[in-house]
């Protein structure tokens, strides 16, 4: 047997990216793909056995079980069971709060582990999640399981964990960037894992760290290891990459695109997903290589993919050394050159120490005489920058001019896209890291990426620089569709806070205003982007508001669920919504338009639709109580009750949304006194069912949640109503105890809760003793202490009040 692998078979598999490959206990293959689809495969003719579909997403991950079962996460939020012969869905499991992005067999494949962006990992049997495994920080990509029952999982928090009987055994440290994948080492026991940081690691079955080795040139998405030691890795360079049982490189096999996954077959050969859409499977076994004139066109299919000049230093042809330096062998396998050719052209060749020869990989398409600027386009418009965005499940391009304010573009690509806010500070961040070199205000960068073939100018969530506040699945209220309610309290401009100097003073002002005087403060208050602020002739203090929103999306979501059971629509509600909208949409300022009683009571109506389909009236009712007419017209139709019923629904009662969209709406209603006087009356029953939602909240809910205990808090600092007491102190602590003692990633909610803090103690001085003895006084210490710049300094100002 040769111990080289050429291709065996390559398989149109599907029409999208295939995301996920996976050895079958039969000698099969299962594959699945953002094309929503699972195909079984078998082992011996690779014909395809049966197609699996009956999710309504894509399908991230698949794995095979006893009993010839086949088992799927998908981005519909749910894992799914499948019988292998039929076809057929035989049990699904629901839980996840995000997309179900890994999967794997367990107990001697009789029960089933899945991860996802949710943060958390799950065992099942038979359709009952037995343990759920909660303590990272960041979406958990991959999970597996050691012989002896522990649980390994992989998270973007750069973490590695082991668990044992439901709990936190280990904490495996060492990775720099997301780790995405692990899998167990049948020869050298324990379990090796790969991360976005380019590496693997080999660990002991206990966790303890034993060696690392470079492995790919950038994000490395999946490892497999076969009964026979052989490990195989597929990454974002595009690569195939085979090694021996102890890390020693063995081979690296191009491919036409991104190579999502792979997997070692019961036969030893290889199987890998690609992003063309493509099964192909590898053998070192001459008997099984395809006919020359298939491996002839696979090659070709590599060779002829096109490489922006960009991301190989942009550097000019007649720079570039002539061709016939490839008749000098290379120095190592997977060593990448780019070269002249007779015809004035660039082309890169990459040296395959199992062929000992020199392989094109690609061609320079764009002239690198010329600069980015000239050559990338979008919609034709051209940018500085383009870069392929892989997010919330679909490719989309970004383009950045040199001198643009990062944040701003990000801002209007998230509008242009309908994605979520969440996203802000990831975008952004991508957008400062790759276009390194280049100082903003200025020209592009004369070096560039180094690597041609890594697709460094692509982002990946939970790559790189993780978000400000994490979140579940990139699409987590639709399943389909593209509206998802927008996160943050952004303004109707372009911002969000960002953590950088000037969000810092921002709020470090916003803390400063919460409890000094008004001869102290400074006559122009910085406040956060995206907060706007009342004065009063005491204080400076400043509410909050979710202000950022996708009105079409809103109301495509409307009509479609308008007709269903428990969602009447009439026509003439329909027309007289339109037109709020319209109104709400095309004025800045809300106090010079008008907002008629149809109008309003369309909207009104809307909120007896049923739990599970409410979600986008509330939605569109917090950007209603930022109009005055609006914030009147509901303060007389009891909104709190319908908002007081919305937090106390659980995603089985209702929409898994619901709770975070009431805080938003709570957090607006501040806006205007009608609507602030009915939650300051009303703001016990709702400071309780805050604080029980702070017990057990998603991570996308910290953020409004601290908004509105903020604005309660703001709100009694100002002495609207009934003056504060200490009940009111107790209650505000309490929440934000439980904000400032969890590993919450927003900055913004944590800012909010200290904020909270600092009112408190300006209620009286009973009052700010109670402050002084509570747990929030520990966790400002040390916050000051441990956290960000922005954070420390706000926690540093609770820390002086008190």
């Amino acid at each position: 047997m040769s111990s080289t692998f050429r291709l065996r078979r390559e398989i149109l598999a599907h029409e999208k990216d295939v995301r996920s490959v996976a050895a079958l206990p039969n000698g099969g293959i299962v594959s699945g793909s953002r094309d929503a689809t699972a195909a079984v495969w078998h082992g011996e003719t690779l014909t395809e056995v049966t197609r699996l579909r009956g999710h309504a997403h894509f399908v991230s991950a698949v794995c095979g079980l006893s009993g010839d079962r086949i088992a799927t996460g998908s981005q519909d939020n749910t894992a799914a069971i499948w019988d292998i012969h039929t076809g057929n869905k035989v049990q699904v499991l629901s839980g996840h709060g995000g997309n179900v992005c890994g999967i794997a067999p367990a107990r001697g494949g009789n029960a089933v582990l899945t991860c996802s962006w949710d943060q958390t990992a799950r065992l099942w049997e038979a359709d009952k999640a037995v343990a759920i495994l909660e303590g990272h920080r960041q979406s958990v990509w991959g999970v597996n399981e050691l012989p002896d029952g522990t649980v390994i999982t992989a998270s973007a928090d750069h973490l590695v964990r082991l668990w044992r009987d439901g709990s936190c055994v280990r904490e495996c440290r060492g990775h720099t960037d997301c780790v995405r994948a692990v899998a167990i080492h049948p020869i050298a026991g324990g379990f090796v894992s790969t991360s976005n940081d380019g590496s693997m690691r080999f660990w002991s079955d206990a966790g303890d760290a034993i060696k690392m080795i470079p492995a790919h040139d950038a994000f490395v998405y999946d490892i497999a290891v076969g009964k026979e030691g052989i490990i195989a890795t597929g990454g974002e360079d595009k690569t195939l990459k085979l090694w021996g049982a102890d890390g020693t490189p063995l081979q690296t096999i191009p491919h036409p695109g991104v190579v999502w996954s792979v997997a070692v077959l019961a036969n030893g050969d290889v199987a890998t997903g690609c992003s063309d859409g493509y099964v192909r499977v590898f053998t070192k076994d001459p008997q099984r290589y395809a006919a020359e004139t298939d491996i002839a066109v696979f090659e070709e299919r590599v060779s002829s993919q096109t490489i922006p000049a960009r991301m190989v230093g942009g550097t000019k042809v007649g720079d570039l050394p002539s061709i016939d330096v490839l008749s000098e062998p290379g120095t190592s396998d997977g060593q990448v050159k780019v070269v002249r050719t007779a015809t004035g052209s660039a082309e890169v060749h990459q040296w395959s120490a199992a062929d000992y020869r020199w392989a094109k990989v690609g061609d320079v398409v764009d002239n690198p005489n010329q600069s980015a600027s000239e050559q990338d386009m979008i919609d034709g418009v051209r940018y500085d920058y383009v870069f392929n965005v892989d997010l919330e499940g679909e490719m989309m391009k970004l383009g950045y001019n040199s001198g643009d304010n990062p944040w701003q573009t990000a801002q209007e690509f998230i509008w242009k896209n309908d994605l979520d806010q969440r996203h802000l500070d990831e975008i952004a961040n991508f957008i400062v890291q790759n276009a390194s070199g280049v100082t903003l205000g200025g020209g592009p960068s004369a070096t560039a990426p180094s690597d041609p073939l890594t697709g460094s100018g692509r982002y990946i969530p939970d790559g790189g620089v993780p978000p400000v506040a994490s979140s579940n699945a990139g699409d987590p209220l639709t399943g389909s569709g593209r509206y998802i309610p927008e996160s943050g309290p952004g303004a109707a401009t372009a911002g969000g806070i960002i953590g950088n100097a000037a969000s810092t003073r921002a709020a470090q002002e916003l803390l400063r205003g919460a409890y000094t005087t008004a001869e102290s403060q400074a006559s122009n208050e910085a406040v956060p982007a995206g907060a706007r602020s009342e004065e009063d002739g005491i204080a400076a203090r400043s509410y909050t508001y979710f202000m950022v929103v996708n009105f079409s999306g809103i109301l495509k979501k409307l009509y479609e669920f308008a007709g269903a059971p428990g969602c009447p629509l009439p026509e003439r509600s329909r027309s007289a919504l339109e037109s709020a909208v319209d109104i709400l949409r095309n004025t800045s300022q809300y106090h010079a338009s008008v907002l008629t009683n149809e109008q309003l009571s369309a909207a009104a109506m809307l909120l007896d639709w049923s739990p599970q389909k409410v979600f986008p009236v509330l939605d569109l009712l917090r950007m209603v109580l930022l109009h005055p007419q609006g914030a009147e017209f509901f303060a007389q139709h009891d909104v709190v009750t319908v908002l007081r019923t919305a937090l106390s629904l659980d995603s089985a009662a209702g929409h898994p949304a619901l709770r975070m969209l009431a805080l938003r709406c709570i957090a607006n209603g501040f806006m205007h006194s009608s609507t602030r006087t009915c939650l300051l009356e009303n703001r016990q029953s709702i400071l309780e069912r805050i604080d029980a939602i702070a017990t057990d909240a998603a991570p996308r809910e910290w953020e409004p949640l601290a908004a509105a205990l903020m604005n309660f808090a703001v709100a009694l600092s100002k002495n609207e109503g009934q003056p504060a007491g200490p009940a009111d102190a107790n209650d505000i602590l309490r929440v934000a105890a439980r904000i400032l003692g969890r590993p919450v990633e927003s900055e913004d909610a944590i800012c909010y809760a200290l904020i909270a803090v600092a009112c408190v103690a300006t209620y009286s001085e009973e009052c700010r003793n109670i402050a002084s003895s509570s747990a929030c006084k520990g966790h400002a210490t040390l916050l000051a202490s441990h956290a960000s710049e922005r954070v420390s300094s706000v926690a540093q100002g609770v820390q002086n009040l008190l």
